[in-house]
């Protein structure tokens, strides 16, 4: 956060550590051929972030 003139603050998103392509590819071998709902898919992409 950086505080700016006048009292106000900025905030600023980091920047994502891995590509579009892993993050496509982190699903892949862990469904069986089944259908994910949002939230699996959800759990999934967490858990690959956590393990790095």
């Amino acid at each position: 956060m950086s505080l700016l003139p006048g009292g106000a603050a900025a905030l600023k998103a980091a920047q994502p550590s891995g590509s579009i392509h892993e993050l496509a590819g982190c699903l892949r071998g862990r469904t069986n051929g089944q259908k994910l709902t949002i939230e699996e898919i959800g759990e999934t992409i967490a858990q690959a972030g956590a393990n790095g």
